[in-house]
């Protein structure tokens, strides 16, 4: 009887965390927001940290501006510089080819990331100062607990969108 009940509890997480999954991600530059959203409504929301230059569109890889458009989730990596990251589809093709008409290089890398390896045992209510500033090289950075609990809820494939 123990082994049933055990069996259902867990069958019943099971359930509960495939439901919980987002659809997709918004991120709103302007209010420093990152956006958990399902069925067209916000479940989470998180300060953010954005590239040092944060207004406007990116024009070149070094002018530390954090893109925006539509993305998605490339790739999810457990182990990084950075606790963990969200490697996102950036540039589209479309912002490529822009570019490369211009002879522009705008960069190939942008992620969702949390803080640097070396600050992870400061305390999360220190880990949040990091918000006070933009400091990235144009990716978006939350805490290392909040990069926890967003690479639970999404997969591969989830879209990402930038908004001024």
């Amino acid at each position: 009887m123990m082994i049933i009940f055990r069996f259902l509890i867990l069958s019943l997480l099971i359930i509960q965390a495939a439901v919980a999954r987002v659809d997709s991600i918004e991120i709103i530059k302007h209010r420093h927001e990152l956006n958990l959203v399902k069925d067209d409504k916000i479940l989470k929301t998180y300060k953010i940290s954005l590239g040092r230059q944060p207004v406007g569109q990116k024009m070149d890889k070094d002018d530390k501006r954090t893109p925006e458009g539509h993305y998605e989730i490339r790739r999810k990596l457990s182990d990084t510089d950075y606790h963990k990251s969200l490697i996102l589809n950036y540039p589209t093709p479309e912002q490529k080819a822009e570019a490369d008409a211009h002879d522009i290089n705008i960069g190939d890398h942008l992620c969702i990331h949390g803080i640097r390896r070396y600050l992870q045992y400061v305390p999360y209510f220190l880990q949040k100062f990091h918000r006070w500033i933009d400091w990235t090289a144009g990716c978006i950075a939350v805490a290392n607990s909040e990069i926890d609990e967003i690479f639970e809820e999404v997969e591969e494939g989830t879209p990402v969108v930038i908004y001024e």
